[in-house]
């Protein structure tokens, strides 16, 4: 293997390694907000209990906003298994060229 091609792979690794950091920061930023959002949905909640309380009435309008917290909810958990995969690349691409390497 020549010193050019050596370096070729390595920064080609380097980029593989900084667009897989890139999707692990995006995937967490849309988590957090994912994650803001539902506490807002639950505050709302709490404020229509609240105020159901104070006016001796039902609990109008909060199942709307039970089906949003559960909606936000799966996009989470979708999103965390993205972020699973793409954290589980780096490992499988290693595995892959250390076998690369032990089989020449």
């Amino acid at each position: 293997m020549s010193v050019w091609s050596g370096l070729r792979r390595l920064l080609s690794r380097a980029r593989e390694e900084a667009t897989d950091a890139a999707q692990v920061a995006k995937i967490k930023l849309d988590i957090r907000s994912l994650e803001g959002r539902r506490e807002s949905l639950f505050r709302d909640i709490g404020r229509k209990v609240y105020e159901a309380r104070n006016d001796h009435t039902r609990f109008n309008g909060i199942e709307p906003l039970c089906a949003e917290i559960d909606a936000v909810g799966e996009k989470i958990r979708v999103r965390q298994k993205d972020l699973e995969a793409v954290r589980a690349r780096p490992q499988a691409q290693a595995g892959g060229q250390a076998e690369a390497t032990t089989t020449s």
